[in-house]
């Protein structure tokens, strides 16, 4: 009986101690809850004050013509020249440019319409997001401040939420059209957790407290991006009204890469070895197709190390001889006299002399064996995860 009595004890400790700890997980999403409106009403009050600080002339603390250190040191020139230069992506690039161009160039098309002025781009490293940014600032001929955590972030307490006010500040002071890129802006928008610093949280309170005075500007657009979206705090993920997944290249648009980045280069290929690379690259990032690219333009030069037989051409360059039993084979690629064949170590030809043979789909091939796609299944597919409409 006091075995029994003792299991009907623990039983109902047990109960008790469930109960407990589903309250406290109750209590636990209720904070959370608060702290997210709390935040909010933060950022809202921030941006008011700002309103206030805008109207009665006191909008700056530094004068408005003088660009301080964390702007200038942002201030980029755009490493492309248009959405032109980027492979494909076309439906992505055609909503860019309704969204950021079109307003410019077409505004009577927009007087009823409202604008878009934070724009996040988010999908796996490599897909071309930093491109984007950069192609938008050069068509649009916009100012653009390229810029990461690492600009804002300082050790001295309240120093990263001045410079987040600098930059911000600066932009709206001034007339001309600009886009302030922030790279990897999980780095300083991160999701709020209950044991976080207090100088984290304020951070993320100027942060969106600044992203609300845009609306204010139309010559200021703010583009962010990040591999990792579902780190954003929910509040910062609202702030950008238009969220855009830029996803790993489809088989055209590894096609289309190859081709532009492979342009100025004389590639001996069939149709078939073409096809075979493309489908070899299934999976692969932009990113990764350039290292892809990059390492096979070098084994004709890997190559030009081992050659210890040249022969010369009849335009003066030396090319590594292909040998008597090849040229038998190949009449037509063999115009060489015995004479213009010398034993000679590369390093040891003149300079401006030496020529390597062009560059064949098996070398692309043979580098698709070193160079592994970065991106996994399980990785996309927490991408597609978080696209589905919440």
């Amino acid at each position: 009986m006091q075995s029994h009595s003792h299991v009907n004890e623990q039983s109902n400790i047990l109960d008790k101690l469930n109960l407990i700890v589903q309250a406290l997980e109750e209590a636990l999403k209720m904070f959370i809850k608060l702290t997210e409106k709390f935040e909010h009403f933060l950022a809202v009050i921030g941006a008011l004050s700002m309103k206030v600080k805008t109207a009665s002339g006191a909008f700056d603390e530094e004068p408005e013509c003088a660009a301080p250190n964390v702007v200038k040191d942002g201030i980029e020139s755009p490493t492309v020249g248009g959405l032109h230069e980027i492979a494909g992506l076309r439906g992505i690039k055609n909503l860019l440019h309704t969204l950021v161009i079109l307003p410019r160039t077409q505004p009577q098309l927009f007087e009823n319409r409202s604008k878009t002025n934070c724009i996040l781009l988010y999908g796996p490293p490599g897909t071309g997001k930093t491109r984007l940014a950069n192609a938008l600032a050069a068509e649009s001929g916009a100012t653009f401040h390229s810029m990461s955590a690492g600009n804002f972030m300082s050790p001295n307490v309240g120093e990263t939420e001045r410079n987040l006010r600098q930059i911000f500040q600066y932009l709206r002071a001034n007339d001309r059209f600009a886009i302030l890129f922030i790279d990897e802006i999980d780095g300083i928008g991160r999701r709020r957790t209950t044991g976080e610093h207090d100088y984290s949280r304020r951070i993320k309170t100027e942060l969106m407290a600044q992203m609300t005075t845009v609306d204010r500007c139309p010559n200021v657009l703010i583009i962010a991006a990040t591999n990792c979206p579902w780190d954003l705090d929910p509040a910062i993920l609202r702030r950008f009204n238009k969220q855009i997944y830029v996803p790993l290249p489809n088989s055209e648009e590894r096609l289309e890469l190859f081709q532009l980045l492979t342009r100025n280069t004389e590639i001996i290929q069939t149709p078939q070895q073409l096809q075979e690379l493309i489908q070899l690259c299934d999976g692969f990032s932009g990113s990764d197709i350039s290292t892809l690219v990059h390492a096979a333009l070098e084994i004709p030069l890997t190559e030009l190390q081992l050659t210890t037989l040249w022969s010369k051409t009849v335009d003066g360059f030396y090319e590594p001889f292909k040998g008597f039993r090849e040229a038998e084979t190949n009449a037509h690629e063999f115009d060489t006299n015995v004479e213009d064949v010398c034993v000679n170590q590369l390093r040891s030809l003149p300079a401006f002399s030496v020529r390597a043979r062009p560059v064949s789909v098996a070398d692309f091939i043979d580098a698709a064996e070193q160079v592994h796609k970065t991106v996994t299944y399980e990785e996309l597919a927490k991408y597609e995860a978080f696209k589905q409409p919440k």
